[in-house]
């Protein structure tokens, strides 16, 4: 949290976040968290709202893409609610909460795969997607993969990817083996 309230500071001095000269002798800014929703919130607000703020947005973000998740694959109402619930409440993310750079990249998750889903499964009536809205969906994943990637966590992106690809080829197996 000190690096975003930093970076947040320098942005609205107007300066580059690139170097800081307060922490030791100088330091690279290079590598940090730069998040559209964190950058956003540190730069306007002060530190304690942008966190609450923060930590309300990515909570949101993690029960709503579970939900729609579950949805997705069949779940009704009052069950895609308790995903929701279950991921955003879930022991992995209130112990992490400290380490926002990793709660801010987990949180996108269930996002991708759903997006992942959208691109490669049928539509809501069964039929198959349009490809502009395949390639609609396949945006939209890159802008969730990208908004993972500049959390400043290169560890859970990775596995996030990996979650990713996994996925998708087992979709693409499982819809070969589907018979027409």
């Amino acid at each position: 949290m000190p690096g975003r309230v930093l970076v947040g500071q320098l942005i609205r001095h107007g300066q580059l976040p690139v170097w800081t000269n307060q922490l030791c002798s100088g330091l690279p800014l290079a590598g940090s968290a730069a998040d559209p929703i964190g950058l956003a919130a540190f730069t306007l607000l002060s530190p304690a709202a942008a966190l609450d703020l923060f930590v309300i947005v990515l909570l949101l973000v993690a029960a709503h893409g579970a939900y729609g998740l579950a949805r997705r694959f069949g779940a009704d109402r009052p069950g895609a609610v308790l995903a929701g619930l279950a991921f955003a409440g879930s022991g992995y993310i209130a112990c992490q909460l400290k380490h926002l750079g990793i709660v801010s990249t987990v949180v996108w998750l269930p996002v991708g795969l759903l997006l992942i889903e959208r691109v490669l499964g049928e539509s809501a009536d069964s039929t198959p997607a349009t490809p502009p809205r395949r390639a609609l969906f396949m945006a939209a994943f890159g802008l969730v993969f990208a908004e993972q990637a500049l959390c400043g966590f290169p560890q859970s992106a990775y596995i996030c990817g990996l979650v990713y690809g996994s996925f998708a080829l087992f979709r693409a197996i499982t819809d070969r083996q589907r018979p027409l």
